[in-house]
């Protein structure tokens, strides 16, 4: 099998990933038995290739994307298998999915912990009432990237004031506040890749000194890990959740809880990473095994 590559990186694909116009791409083929590289960047010169000579569409994108160009490539790729869906991706790429899960989801209970849509300080308020160190996270957040901690009393190192909350949140369209997590044992992200129902494995991100985000992006480490039965019923839970918005290759991140559980903090569809940090920690072929599964699943391979 070859994988025809459009890098978005590629001054010659800019009308495309700009406007879904235009249909010569910067392409490098590969073949994904070979040792696919998830994080490379291609230089070469475009390539004309008809959209129509595909046979699926796999969708690895940085945030941020428009949810328009998402929309736009049903209309290049009407009868194509897409991973992961488009409308999945949409629906799935904001913070206020989680709102979503807990009300479809009531196995999920366990595993959630409790959470507030925020688009006025009164919200803030009414959930600073019962969760007086919480955290705030924009809607559209990525990356680590607008995440802040909001306690009383308040930290030099945070946003303290409701003021100053109510900037952040206005300027991200709302928020979503969750209780900021302390357990005894310190605390860690790991992030849990599945792919068309297979767990491939687990990661687990920690803090640097002196920060609470366990963010590689903001300078966090990585460590071997195994999912727990609690992750487990997690994503047997969501897998059949997902699979019905389209959505077969993602990563679910999870936070020890203040009593030695896990709970679910995100759920990632759009560029989901550290497919890589788990091969090199587990020693097996995963990218390998991702790229049959991705390939199972797009040709019926």
């Amino acid at each position: 099998m070859t994988l025809w590559v459009a890098d978005r990186a590629h001054p010659d694909n800019e009308p495309f990933f700009r406007a879904c116009a235009g249909l010569d791409f910067g392409l490098q083929a590969v073949k994904a038995d070979s040792g696919f590289d998830f994080g490379f960047q291609t230089t070469m010169k475009a390539v004309p290739f008809p959209l129509g000579k595909a046979d699926g569409v796999w969708i690895r994108l940085d945030h941020p994307v428009p949810d328009d160009f998402l929309s736009s490539l049903r209309t290049f790729f009407t009868e194509k298998p897409i991973v992961n869906d488009p409308q999945g991706l949409i629906r799935t790429a904001s913070k206020a999915h989680l709102i979503e899960i807990a009300q479809a989801l009531p196995g999920m209970a366990p595993y959630l912990t409790p959470m507030k849509l925020c688009h006025t300080a009164d919200d803030i308020v009414l959930f600073r009432d019962t969760h007086p160190d919480m955290v705030l996270k924009g809607l559209r957040g990525y990356g680590g990237k607008d995440v802040v901690r909001f306690r009383q009393p308040p930290h030099k190192t945070d946003i303290y004031t409701l003021e100053e909350a109510e900037i952040f949140m206005k300027a991200r369209d709302g928020v979503l506040a969750v209780p900021y997590l302390d357990p005894p044992g310190g605390q860690s992200d790991k992030r849990i890749v599945v792919c068309d129902g297979v767990t491939l494995g687990a990661v687990s991100r920690m803090p640097r000194e002196g920060d609470w985000r366990a963010k590689i992006s903001i300078g966090a480490s990585v460590q071997s890990a195994v999912p727990t039965p609690a992750e487990q019923d997690m994503v047997f839970l969501l897998d059949p959740w997902l699979r019905a918005m389209g959505i077969f290759l993602y990563g679910i991140d999870t936070l020890a809880d203040n009593e030695d559980g896990r709970v679910l903090s995100e759920v990632n569809t759009l560029n989901v990473g550290m497919i890589r940090f788990i091969e090199t920690h587990t020693g097996r072929p995963v990218i390998r095994d991702c790229a049959f599964l991705l390939a199972r699943r797009l040709l019926g391979a």
